[in-house]
C-alpha cells in the first residue's frame, strides 16, 4: 500500500500526521520524508538531532543515476531510532537538492509494490502542494493521497484549489485516491461540515493535543496509542484500509471476490470525534517487528 499525505498550503501538521499514523500504523511500514522544502523536520525534531544526515532520499536518488532502485537500497537509506520504533527515510538536507529528486519519482513510487509483497506500507510525507519539484508521479501512483487541512477558514479556503488539482476529471469518481485528513487547528468548522465543503471522503481527524508536540519536538512517546491523538491516529489508520479496500475493489473486482463497491462518501467514512473512543487501548507495534527487511 502506498499512501501519501499533502498540505494545501503551510504545513498544518502533515509531518506529525506522518509520523503519528507510521507508530500505530497496523502493519510494519517505512515513512519517507519527501517534503521538497528540506532539512528534515523527523531527524531535528522527533529524533532531536539525535541521528547524522547521511542517510536518506538524496543518497537514493544518486544510487538511482547510476542504476534501478529497490526496496532493499530504501532499508539501506533509513534510519531506526528511539522507542517505539519507526523505520524513516530522512529528506533531502537543503531544497537546492530538490532538482536531484524529480527523475527518481515514479521510481519511488514503483517501489511501493515491492514493499507490499514483503508485507510493508510505504508512507510518504510529501509536503505541500504546489512546491517546485513536488512528487506529483508519488501522488498519481498512490492508493490514497491525503489532503491536510485544518479547520479555520483560511485553510478550508486553501484547500479548495488544492482537491481541484488533485482529482481528476480523467476517472469516476470511485476510482479516485484523493481523502481528506482534517487536523484541528482551532477554527470552529466540524470536520464532516469541511469535507462535505471540498467534496472529499473524509478518511481520518486529529484532534488538537499536547501529544502532538511529543511528536514534532520529540518528547516521550510510550503512552501515545492511549491518548486521544493516538486513538484518532489507529482509527485514521483504519479508514485509509477501508478507502483502499474499497478503491482497490472497484479498479479490480475480480481479483477482490467480484463484489465491486464505491469509494467511500464522506458519510459513511466519517470517523469518531476528538472525544469518541474507538475501542480501548491499542498496543503499540514493537521495535522488532518494524526491523523486517523486505
Amino acid at each position: 500500500m502506498l499512501v501519501s499525505l499533502v498540505s494545501a498550503k503551510g504545513s498544518p501538521g502533515v509531518t506529525t500526521a506522518s509520523l503519528g499514523l507510521a507508530l500505530l500504523w497496523p502493519r510494519p511500514a517505512v515513512l519517507v520524508e519527501a517534503d521538497v522544502a528540506g532539512s528534515s523536520s523527523l531527524l531535528a525534531g522527533w529524533l532531536q538531532g539525535s541521528v547524522r544526515h547521511d542517510r536518506g532520499l538524496i543518497n537514493l536518488a544518486f544510487t538511482f543515476t547510476q542504476r534501478a532502485i529497490t526496496a532493499s537500497d530504501l532499508w539501506e537509506e533509513s534510519v531506526v531510532a528511539r522507542d517505539p520504533d519507526v523505520v524513516v527515510v530522512p529528506g533531502i538536507p537543503s531544497p537546492e537538492q530538490v532538482g536531484t529528486l524529480v527523475p527518481m519519482w515514479p521510481a519511488l513510487a514503483s517501489l511501493a509494490s515491492q514493499l507490499e509483497q514483503a508485507g510493508t506500507d510505504l508512507l510518504v510525507d510529501t509536503g505541500r502542494l504546489g512546491a517546485e519539484g513536488a512528487p506529483r508521479p508519488v501522488w498519481d501512483a498512490s492508493d490514497l493521497v491525503l489532503l491536510v487541512c485544518g479547520t479555520r477558514l483560511p485553510d478550508i479556503a486553501a484547500a479548495r484549489p488544492a482537491t481541484r488539482r488533485l482529482l481528476s476529471d480523467r476517472v469516476p469518481d470511485q476510482a479516485q485516491n484523493v481523502g481528506l485528513l482534517v487536523v484541528d487547528t482551532g477554527g470552529p468548522y466540524p470536520p464532516r461540515e469541511i469535507a462535505s465543503a471540498l467534496g472529499l471522503p473524509l478518511v481520518g481527524h486529529l484532534p488538537r493535543s499536547k501529544h502532538a508536540r511529543n511528536l514534532s519536538d520529540g518528547g516521550p512517546l510510550d503512552r501515545l496509542a492511549q491518548t486521544p491523538l493516538g486513538r484518532s491516529l489507529v482509527a485514521t489508520a483504519g479508514g485509509v484500509e477501508r478507502f483502499v479496500r474499497a478503491r482497490r475493489t472497484f479498479l479490480n473486482p475480480t481479483a477482490h471476490g467480484g463484489d465491486a463497491e464505491a469509494a467511500p462518501s464522506s458519510a459513511d467514512m466519517a470517523l469518531l470525534d476528538a472525544s469518541a473512543d474507538p475501542g480501548g487501548p491499542v498496543p503499540v507495534e514493537t521495535a522488532g517487528r518494524r526491523r523486517g527487511r523486505a
